[in-house]
């Protein structure tokens, strides 16, 4: 029995209703996420994105967008371990202008990196995700 199983069992058991499971990419389970993370074309197929959802994957990335993060030394962050200014030197609306204004991770959508800009499923896909950042690959599927 896997351990998403037990844990399974376990809130089943216990009736909780409000959990989620998150993989976590240690540097050595690559294999874990091709065989149970990563889509397949019939995981894709099974999907039904509404055309709203549909329209955002083409134009912005939804887990991104308008996101960013502030440590406590002020350093400003689109996503884990790239500083791009510090509250301290930077001017906020400034910097939010121009990630409007720039190929920021907030508008990188699959229709604009490859290889899912050469795919029909770019637009139902999930939207690009920190595992693809951390993996330095932009898709995280078994079609291409």
């Amino acid at each position: 029995m896997h351990i998403y199983e037990q844990f399974n069992n376990i809130i089943s058991k216990l009736s909780i209703n409000n959990y989620s499971f998150y993989p976590y990419y240690n540097g050595s389970n690559i294999r874990f996420f091709y065989d149970y993370i990563f889509l397949s074309k019939n995981d894709i197929m099974e999907l039904s994105p509404s055309q709203k959802e549909i329209n955002i994957n083409r134009t912005i990335n939804s887990i991104f967008f308008g996101k960013l993060t502030i440590d406590s030394n002020g350093n400003i962050f689109s996503y884990p371990e790239k500083i791009e200014g510090n509250i301290q030197s930077t001017n906020l609306l400034e910097y939010m202008i121009n990630m409007f204004n720039s190929n920021s991770l907030w508008f990188k959508t699959r229709a604009n990196v490859f290889p899912c800009n050469n795919c029909v499923f770019n637009s139902i896909c999930p939207t690009i995700s920190n595992y693809e950042l951390y993996f330095k690959k932009n898709n995280l599927c078994k079609l291409n």
